[in-house]
């Protein structure tokens, strides 16, 4: 009975403390342009979301180095390079968690050229868009902000229009690649593809 009392315990806790209380982005809807989100390459020099037109450009906002979960989609995202590549995907990976703990990430996972770690300083960004997680980091993580963002996916157009937005109620789950991957495959330009 313990087992069961004390297993049933840790899904109530992982269930309610995992949960997001997120209302949807006004910032992140279908066909529209984002607003202006000002970001910082790893090398501090400035970079602004609008300098992305051009390009289609998947925006994966991650909480930080200390969360398994995001360092999972990141891996997740970064196996998919060749894919990615093959469809003119630009990827940056955004967070506030210092450029020190981003240059680490970058050191570890060694990115390919289309790929690029941002970071979002006082989370101007995620505050534009809606996604900061006030207050979201665990404590005890010295090096670390205390705030961090709400784990969100964001795939651009060429125009910089969101085609795809995933805000996730649980930062434990994430979407798998394949769901936005599909999403840049199908649309070529301004048209898209039909099935055949």
């Amino acid at each position: 009975g313990l087992a069961v009392y004390g297993m049933l315990s840790m899904q109530w806790y992982i269930h309610v403390f995992s949960k997001y209380k997120r209302t949807p982005s006004k910032a992140i809807v279908r066909g529209n342009a984002l607003p202006e989100l000002p970001l910082h390459r790893l090398d501090k020099s400035a970079v602004s979301s609008s300098e992305f037109a051009g390009d289609k450009t998947l925006l994966v906002f991650f909480r930080a180095n200390w969360c398994p979960f995001c360092m999972n989609q990141l891996k997740d995202v970064a196996a998919q390079a060749d894919r990615l590549a093959k469809a003119g995907v630009k990827v940056k990976f955004i967070s506030n968690q210092g450029f020190d703990n981003s240059a680490k990430l970058a050191e570890q996972m060694n990115l390919p050229a289309h790929f690029e770690i941002l970071q979002d300083e006082g989370l101007r960004a995620a505050k534009a868009l809606g996604i900061e997680d006030t207050g979201g980091a665990p404590s005890g993580m010295p090096s670390y902000p205390n705030d961090t963002v709400m784990a969100t996916v964001v795939a651009l157009d060429e125009q910089g229009n969101v085609i795809f937005g995933d805000e996730t109620d649980n930062y434990r789950r994430r979407p798998h690649p394949d769901t936005f991957l599909g999403v840049f495959e199908q649309t070529t330009g301004n048209v898209t593809k039909l099935a055949a």
